[in-house]
């Protein structure tokens, strides 16, 4: 019964460790998509962090502008200060995106498609060949 057992789960291990994953298209257009879609979230981020901290701070300047603040109820205070440090961390956030599509757009500009001459030796013909060029960076 072990032998049946341990045969069965080998079985099912190396189905699973022979699985197939989907290809990814790493096209040129790819990469530019993604690292479009990665600027446009970072970029919004940031101008939602720069709205958030914008009001927050208005909430607490308000509250600061009454004379006897520090003696009564410092809700509205409080509140300011926490949407400061909630636009304090989209801002944080939108630092890895931004680094992303930078990224995205490297990888995009070194992978092109161009024309690329050919000359055959001892005669005077010279051809255009389509041609994918990498470019890898050390």
């Amino acid at each position: 019964m072990k032998k049946l057992l341990l045969i069965f789960i080998l079985t099912f291990i190396v189905f699973a460790g022979y699985s197939q994953n989907e290809q990814q298209d790493l096209s040129k257009d790819y990469y530019l998509q993604k690292s479009k879609n990665k600027h446009t979230t970072a970029w919004v981020l940031l101008g939602a962090e720069a709205a958030v901290v914008m009001v927050g701070s208005l909430i607490a300047i308000e509250e600061f502008s009454d004379t006897d603040w520090f003696f009564e109820d410092s809700s509205k205070i409080d509140t300011g200060f926490t949407l400061v440090a909630v636009g304090a961390a989209s801002s944080l956030a939108s630092i890895p995106f931004f680094i992303s599509a930078g990224k995205n757009s490297r990888k995009a500009s070194s992978i092109s498609m161009e024309s690329q001459r050919y000359i055959i030796p001892g005669e005077d013909f010279t051809g255009i060949q389509p041609a994918l060029s990498f470019k890898i960076e050390f």
